[in-house]
């Protein structure tokens, strides 16, 4: 009787130090590695109007206005925001990414149900500068909506930070990474506005790379234009930015 109890427990011990073992070889691939990350500021940006072609409005706030129709209809925008970023930099795969802007009224309140910003690609192949940028020079959106946000409620004459998420090897994230690694780097976006549900209200503003927003008569001038890229290093947890 001792002899099978003895046994018993050597060969439960046995299982047990085994499946510990184990454990010690999966435990690795089924937790997140600490994902390899950077945050980006502008390195241009500016944008155009529709009802004045010619003109070039670099060093000041960037203005998305009132449109009469939907981004979706780039016939009927009436301006686009252009903000570039350097992505040449990035030595790993682009699997999340985040923008953020600083939102800024300097009169007027705009409200979530009226106001919906959409973002565009311009593909990198394409030269542009914020000193020379006029809407009859601009470059043609080389995408469809790649990710979109509801600005949200915001005060008059204050700023809010408002951000893009993409969080999963989404359009957003797939068409970063695609610029990252073509030509020399550069990701240009195009932003644009629909607030035709309410045409009277003040147009959306956003804080420029320069700081114009103190300049402008916002008593909050904001952060310039900031782009986080993330790689999800992990299979089961993935990464959260904020």
């Amino acid at each position: 009787m001792n002899e099978i109890k003895s046994k018993s427990i050597w060969i439960l011990a046995t299982a047990v130090l085994l499946l510990a073992s184990i454990l010690l070889v999966i435990h690795p691939f089924t937790q997140a590695a600490p994902a390899n990350s950077a945050t980006l500021t502008a390195v241009q940006d500016s944008y155009t109007d529709r009802n004045i072609p010619a003109a070039n409005f670099d060093g000041g706030l960037l203005n998305a206005a009132n449109s009469s129709g939907g981004p979706e209809d780039p016939d009927l925008i009436t301006k686009y925001v252009f903000v570039e970023f350097d992505l040449s930099g990035v030595a790993f795969p682009i699997n999340s990414a985040t923008l953020e802007l600083s939102t800024l009224t300097c009169g007027g309140t705009l409200f979530s149900d009226d106001v919906d910003v959409a973002v565009y690609g311009v593909d990198n192949s394409v030269n542009w500068s914020e000193s020379g940028l006029v809407w009859n020079n601009q470059p043609a959106p080389s995408t469809g909506v790649l990710i979109g946000l509801d600005a949200g409620a915001i005060p008059a004459g204050t700023a809010q930070t408002v951000s893009w998420t993409d969080g999963n090897k989404g359009a957003f994230a797939a068409w970063l990474e695609t610029q990252r690694t073509a030509n020399d780097g550069r990701a240009t976006l195009a932003l644009a506005i629909d607030n035709s549900g309410n045409p009277g209200l003040a147009d959306v503003f956003f804080e420029d790379s320069e700081g114009s927003g103190a300049a402008a008569g916002c008593t909050d001038a904001g952060a310039a234009p900031a782009l986080t890229v993330s790689e999800m290093m992990g299979h089961y947890l993935p990464v959260i930015l904020k």
